[in-house]
C-alpha cells in the first residue's frame, strides 16, 4: 500500500515538519533574537529616516546571535 511508505503526502514519523532540520546542541533562548526581529514589524509605517537605525540594530543582533553559535 502506498501510504505505508509516506507517498500520499503525509510526512513520515521520522521527517521533521516543514523540512526543518534539528540543530545539534542545547536549545538557545530565542527571546533576544525574536525581540530583534520584532523591531522589523511595522517598519513600513516608520519614517524612512529611521529605517537605517532599525536595520542596523537588527543586523547587529543577528551577527551577535550568529557569533554566539560559533563558541
Amino acid at each position: 500500500m502506498a501510504d505505508e511508505h509516506g507517498l500520499l503526502g503525509a510526512p513520515s514519523v521520522d521527517e521533521p515538519r516543514g523540512g526543518a532540520v534539528p540543530l545539534p546542541g542545547p536549545p538557545r533562548p530565542r527571546t533576544t533574537l525574536d525581540d530583534a526581529l520584532g523591531r522589523l514589524d511595522g517598519l513600513e509605517a516608520m519614517p524612512t529616516a529611521t529605517h537605517v537605525e532599525v536595520l542596523e540594530a537588527v543586523h547587529a543582533a543577528l551577527v551577535a546571535d550568529l557569533a554566539s553559535t560559533e563558541d
